[in-house]
């Protein structure tokens, strides 16, 4: 399940890189913004 990304989550990562679907710029964020379903 993918959460809202607070501000902290996207640190680090260019806004524009993540808007073109740029992998290493997904592969950063979406840990971050991720929850497991156990």
């Amino acid at each position: 399940m993918l959460r809202k990304p607070q501000s902290g989550a996207l640190r680090g990562t260019r806004l524009q890189a993540i808007m073109d679907m740029d992998v290493n710029a997904m592969m950063t964020v979406i840990p971050r913004i991720s929850q497991s379903r156990h």
